[in-house]
């Protein structure tokens, strides 16, 4: 039997590790089998569908550049997570762009984080607490953000890192070797977050409470932490060298620091209260909330009087580590230092804490009186299979972006503009036009400062493709207003500018955004792009009814090029049923017609096109396309789902 083990009651055989291992990472599997067939969802877009760096293999790119790249926006922060950017790009090799492997790939590095602590905690408690903690931890509900998002991997292998950096280090002279393996650990995850930091804190408490405990010399446990430090020191040169001139996160003026970190104490000690509600986008940065504040004092009261008097008895090594690695985790996302976020919290920055708190309460579980033993165990087998439950319900939210941002809009706090944005963005890449409208005008009632300018740019977006130009331009010139613009602010107001036919004014926005960011390229094709459209107005007469077809086509083709297929639409369908349309009017009006026009209209237009003739291989191509829309399996976009 190893030290620390629990006694066997005589003639029981002690359950198999392993068996009792394969048991919860099966339930954990199950729990989260449904993440495969997820889609890209809220950041996934931006960070591996849009950011060119994904789509190829170029490592010197992953360690010499920040995690966010928006160009144009001029908003790169200085975050550095090239472990996320190598990972991304590989999967995106491999998989040729499907979300499953991505999603895959999250699930496994859960589960190896999983089973890392089963073994931490099997080393002190045995494998029945080690089961139960890592059940407790694989299964929280609260930590699907990070699983099943495809976004949030950032904590989960930090997670794994700093684990396994606690679990390869050993103290002492003679275990040199295990300690520089602890470190190679540590900078791995420190490539994908910061936090992974809380893996050298927790080596630090244990070094602590061993000198405390006068089981180690204190220069022999400042000398341990060496490899350590040398691993965070490779780090920080290599993120300053990536992140040189990124844009430091910032947060809105007149913001109190002391009573933001208080608040976001006491969320989270609520959240981790109420394990089953899971939710995006809580609280919000700039708003007072006295409750919360109250909680988190209290909370930090509470935690110094627990640390007044573990300097006094100090606890086991194992435990001082565990309950180290919770708080170093936790400190890291109370807004002390600002986050590029406007929620006060949020679920995936409590992974590594509640991995903590599971290893923590697995170690201790160890040292209950034998009366407590058995019914402390049951109430967390109970509770492993309530927050199983609570995961299963949780993983079909992200199966669906838009269930995911409904379900945001109705639990989150009151006032929040960010579910709103969201829900837009998810109704507007689903063509629903109107209703993303509708979710981003009440996204920027809710919002103030930078936050209310995305929120109008969105809502000037879509208004211009409502056709409600006018609106448009104006809700852009004050979301301008509001904060210095941006190039790519320039650069849509041109877009509106252009399709009010105004050209003079779009090519003047162009520049100014070329002035902001020189060789800008959205900017440099949008000038040949207002070129062409106004080459395109000029050779145009003056509208008229009853002018010939082939000017009906050329006014389509004119909308279709500015980007406005509402207006394209009508003229398209007026050339499909002209007798006497020209062959290739006619075709360009057919393959609208399917994308994007009724159903009937299409019919009619294909049988037109091929009582003319038209080319068989283009004629099978619509017939492909008009078939898989009156299935259903064709998108508003005119791409087969």
């Amino acid at each position: 039997m190893t030290a620390g083990s629990p006694a066997q009651p005589e003639g029981r055989r002690p359950p198999r590790p392993g068996l009792l291992l394969f048991a919860v990472l099966a339930l954990v599997f199950t729990s989260y089998s449904g993440v495969v067939r997820a889609p890209f969802v809220w950041d996934d877009h931006l960070l591996i569908e849009s950011d060119p760096r994904i789509h190829a293999i170029r490592p010197a790119q992953w360690l010499l550049e920040p995690f966010w790249n928006k160009g144009a926006q001029l908003t790169e922060t200085a975050y550095y997570r090239p472990g996320v950017i190598a990972t991304f790009s590989l999967e995106w090799w491999l998989s040729r762009g499907r979300p499953w492997l991505f999603h895959l790939v999250n699930l496994t590095a859960h589960l190896a984080t999983t089973a890392l602590l089963f073994e931490l905690v099997r080393r002190r408690s045995g494998p029945v607490p080690a089961a139960l903690a890592a059940a407790l931890f694989g299964l929280h509900p609260r930590l699907t953000e990070c699983v099943a998002w495809v976004s949030g991997r950032t904590d989960v292998f930090a997670g794994f890192f700093a684990l396994a950096a606690l679990a390869l280090h050993r103290p002492g002279p003679e275990r040199g070797r295990a300690r520089w393996l602890s470190a190679a650990a540590l900078f791995s995850g420190l490539l994908f977050k910061e936090v992974a930091l809380a893996g050298l804190v927790a080596v630090a408490a244990q070094g602590w409470a061993r000198w405390r405990r006068q089981e180690l010399a204190g220069r022999r446990a400042l000398l341990d932490l060496v490899p350590g430090a040398v691993a965070v020191a490779a780090y920080v040169l290599l993120r300053l060298v990536a992140t040189a001139g990124a844009v430091p996160v910032e947060q809105p003026a007149g913001i109190n620091r002391l009573e933001l970190a208080l608040q976001a104490t006491g969320r989270y000690v609520a959240m981790l209260a109420d394990p089953l509600r899971p939710r995006l986008q809580i609280g919000a940065v700039g708003r007072t909330a006295p409750g919360y504040a109250a909680l988190g004092a209290l909370a930090l009261a509470a935690g110094a009087a627990l640390a007044i008097r573990a300097w006094r008895r100090p606890p086991r090594p194992e435990l001082a580590g565990a309950l180290a690695f919770a708080v170093a985790s936790i400190a890291a996302v109370l807004q002390v230092v600002p986050l590029a976020t406007a929620n006060v919290a949020a679920d995936r920055y409590l992974y590594l804490p509640v991995a903590g708190l599971a290893l923590a309460a697995g170690i201790a579980a160890a040292d209950l009186r034998a009366s407590l033993r058995r019914p402390v165990l049951a109430a967390a087998a109970c509770a492993g299979l309530a927050f199983a439950g609570g995961t299963l319900i949780r993983v079909e939210d992200w199966t669906d972006e838009l269930r995911l941002w409904r379900t945001a809009v109705a639990t989150a706090d009151p006032g929040l503009p960010f579910p709103y944005v969201s829900l837009g963005n998810a109704l507007y890449q689903r063509g629903r036009i109107e209703e993303a409208a509708e979710a981003y005008r009440a996204a920027a009632a809710r919002a103030s400062g930078r936050f209310q300018r995305e929120a109008l740019g969105n809502y000037a977006s879509a208004l211009a493709d409502l056709g409600r130009l006018d609106e448009a331009c104006a809700q852009q010139r004050q979301a301008m207003a509001i904060a210095p613009p941006r190039p790519i602010d320039h650069y849509n107001l041109s877009l509106f500018e252009a399709r009010r036919l105004r050209f003079d004014e779009a090519d003047l926005e162009l520049r100014r955004a070329l002035e902001l960011l020189p060789g800008y390229e959205d900017a440099l094709r949008g000038r040949r792009y207002v070129a062409e459209a106004r080459a395109l107005a000029d050779a145009l007469p003056p509208e008229r009814p009853g002018e010939p077809t082939a000017v009906r086509a050329r006014r389509a083709a004119l909308w279709m090029r500015l980007g406005m297929p509402r207006r394209a639409g009508p003229y398209f369908t007026e050339v499909a049923a002209a007798p006497d349309a020209e062959p290739q009017d006619l075709l360009r009006a057919a393959a609208f017609l399917v994308d994007q026009g009724s159903v009937e209209d299409a019919r009619r237009a294909v049988a037109r096109l091929q009582a003319a003739g038209a080319p068989p291989k283009a004629l099978a191509r619509l017939d492909a396309a008009l078939a898989a829309r009156e299935s259903g399996q064709y998108g508003s976009a005119g791409e087969a789902r």
